[in-house]
C-alpha cells in the first residue's frame, strides 16, 4: 500500500505520548509477516503502552503489539491465558476478548509480547462521536445488558476485575467478515497518512466504519485487570472513573467495575462526563489526604 509522508514536526499517534521512545515501539510495516503467518494489513489503533493491526493468516486477526518491557503486556497474556483455561456456558462468556496465539518479536532494545485476538470494529466512544455526542437509548439498551452479562461473567465466574473499563474499551464484533474485505479496499484506494522518522514508518489508524449490523459489545483490554482472592489494595482506574475505595486509598474489589459501568452509561447518554466542573481537581487533594 502507498503511504503519503507527513512533515517531521507533526506527532503522529504514539509519538504524541510524553514517554514515546522509538526504540521501545516495535516498527511494523504494512505487508510485513510476522511470526512467520501474520500479514499485516492496516493500523486499527494505538493505546498507551501498544500499537493494534489488522492481519491476515487463514482468517482476519487483530494483531496488539506491546512496546518493549511494559508490565502490562505480561499482566494481559497472564489473565488472557486464566480466561482461555475456562470452559462455561454463562451467555456473557462470549461477551468478552479471548486471545488465539501469543508470541515475542526481538526488536532493537528487547522483546515485544504479541496478542492474536478476533478483530472488532468501533468502540462505544467511536459510536458516541457518529450519535453526535448521545446514544440513542434504543441502540445503548441491548449494548448495556451485554455488558452487564460480560460482567457477571468475569467477576462470578473468572475472578476477574478488569479495573479499566470505560467506553473505548467496549468494540463492536462484526459478524460478515467482508466488512474487513471492504476496510482493507478503502485503505487501498485511500491509503492513511504515515510519518517516517529515520527509516522507520508511524502510521495513522484506519478510519474505521460502523459495520451495516454491528455484533455484540465485547470487553476488551486487560492489561490492568487482577484476578485471585481480594480484596486487593493497588492504585488502578483512570482518573475520571476512578470509584471511592481507590480515591480513599482502601482495598476494593468488583464493586469498583460497577463503578465504572454506572459513570461510562452516564457519560454515553448525557455526553462526555470529563466536562464535568473540578472533577479531576477533587480527586487529586482526596488521594493526598489519604494516603495508601
Amino acid at each position: 500500500m502507498a503511504a503519503n509522508e507527513s512533515t517531521e514536526d507533526v506527532l503522529v499517534e504514539e509519538q504524541s505520548f510524553s514517554w514515546y521512545r522509538p526504540k521501545q515501539w516495535y516498527p511494523v510495516r504494512l505487508g510485513q509477516v510476522l511470526h512467520a503467518r501474520y500479514e499485516v494489513l492496516l493500523k486499527l489503533g494505538y493505546g498507551s503502552v501498544s500499537t493494534s493491526w489488522l492481519c491476515r493468516d487463514m482468517e482476519y486477526v487483530a494483531l496488539k503489539v506491546y512496546m518493549t518491557g511494559h508490565r502490562q503486556a505480561r499482566n494481559e497474556v497472564k489473565v488472557m491465558q486464566h480466561l482461555n483455561s475456562l470452559s462455561s456456558d454463562h451467555p456473557g462468556s462470549g461477551l468478552v476478548r479471548k486471545m488465539l496465539d501469543t508470541f515475542e518479536i526481538q526488536g532493537e532494545v528487547g522483546r515485544h509480547v504479541c496478542l492474536v485476538q478476533e478483530p472488532l470494529s468501533v468502540s462505544l466512544r467511536e459510536v458516541r462521536n457518529i450519535a453526535g455526542g448521545q446514544v440513542p437509548s434504543e441502540i445503548l439498551k441491548p449494548i448495556l445488558y451485554g455488558l452487564l452479562l460480560g460482567l457477571d461473567y468475569l467477576h462470578s465466574v473468572t475472578g476477574v476485575v478488569h479495573t479499566d473499563l470505560h467506553e473505548a474499551n467496549i468494540m463492536l464484533s462484526v459478524d460478515d467478515e467482508s466488512y474487513w474485505d471492504e476496510m482493507i479496499e478503502l485503505e487501498r484506494q485511500c491509503p492513511s497518512p504515515c510519518k517516517i522518522v529515520d527509516g522507520r514508518h508511524i502510521y495513522s489508524s484506519a478510519d474505521l466504519e460502523m459495520p451495516d449490523e454491528p455484533g455484540n459489545a465485547i470487553i476488551c483490554d486487560f492489561g490492568d485487570a487482577h484476578y485471585g482472592p481480594g480484596p486487593f489494595e493497588i492504585d488502578v482506574m483512570p482518573d475520571l472513573y476512578r470509584a471511592r475505595e481507590i480515591i480513599l486509598g482502601i482495598a476494593w474489589d468488583a464493586k469498583i467495575d460497577i463503578w465504572a459501568f454506572a459513570l461510562m452509561v452516564w457519560d454515553l447518554v448525557e455526553g462526555n462526563i470529563s466536562s464535568r466542573n473540578g472533577c479531576q481537581v477533587e480527586m487529586r487533594p482526596a488521594q493526598r489526604i489519604w494516603p495508601r
